[in-house]
């Protein structure tokens, strides 16, 4: 699974992830809560030294995984953390829905329109209803991430005025 992100500013931050087991998943983003400036508020700039935060979500069947960058420092900043996350599930008509984090519990769920009944958490990222059918749903879920968060100094050969950007990728991938 792969995903990625990019931060327009003086860097760019791309994530990529990959896992040799089959079924499992590690999801890499960035972390809005806490890429923010002084007043609280999402920033839109990144420049070289600042800290550029990003979360890694696994499901339970990866053991460990590696980080590596093509520039920069990667610090970790806690592991297990945990938040709630809410979004629109859709089961298309079919008793299964794919979730965009790993489930450690479900908090609540909100059909829109029409019900399927009961749901249960079926695998990591799946929730499983009583009957199949197409329907929408709001899920509340807890999940957990590891954090980190990656600075990278300013190159001596890079000159603001004639580079427009500059480009980081971090790889995660899963370790036996």
């Amino acid at each position: 699974m792969s995903s990625a992100s990019n931060i327009k500013a003086t860097k760019t931050v791309t994530f990529k992830s990959s896992c040799k087991s089959t079924g499992e998943s590690i999801i890499v983003k960035a972390d809005e809560d806490l890429n923010v400036d002084m007043s609280g508020n999402s920033k839109s700039s990144f420049t070289f030294g600042d800290k550029y935060y990003f979360r890694v979500y696994i499901t339970s069947g990866i053991s460990g995984y590696k980080i590596t960058k093509s520039d920069g420092t990667v610090t970790a900043n806690g592991t297990g953390k945990s938040v709630t996350v809410t979004e629109s599930i859709k089961f298309e008509n079919t008793d299964t829905a794919s979730t965009s984090y790993p489930i450690n519990s479900i908090n609540s769920m909100t059909w829109y329109g029409t019900s399927l009944g009961k749901t249960k958490k079926s695998a990591d990222m799946e929730i499983t209803s009583e009957s199949s059918g197409v329907a929408v749903a709001e899920l509340r879920y807890e999940s957990s991430y590891d954090s980190h968060y990656i600075t990278v100094s300013q190159p001596s050969n890079y000159n603001t005025e004639e580079d427009a950007g500059y480009e980081v990728l971090i790889y995660v991938e899963e370790v036996p």
